[in-house]
């Protein structure tokens, strides 16, 4: 892909038109290719090791279970129902 870009980008296209013809091949937006062409480029022409799934997560809040109960009871008791005014922060305040 990056060497495509250059060559399209050597060949007199804008790197905007590169980015468009690549993206086309690949589904992605041109936007995205341009950001991979700065970031290989950043890197000295090799791509960043990703960082999906390093992360440890801390204790996602659905899976416990009583604050899963008040959250849902909180959102039943004051949801925005249609014909009635919205919450607005200070409701939200005094409710808790």
């Amino acid at each position: 892909m990056a060497l495509h870009y250059t060559l399209v980008v050597l060949n007199g296209a804008t790197q905007t038109d590169a980015a468009n013809q690549i993206a086309d091949l690949i589904s992605r937006n041109e936007r995205t290719v341009r950001e991979w062409s700065y970031s290989f480029i950043e890197h000295e022409c090799s791509f960043p090791d990703s960082q999906l799934g390093k992360y440890q997560r801390e204790e996602v809040l659905w899976h416990n279970e009583d604050l899963n109960k008040s959250a849902s009871q909180f959102v039943r008791e004051n949801a925005v129902v249609k014909g009635k005014p919205n919450l607005t922060a200070a409701i939200f305040f005094a409710a808790g």
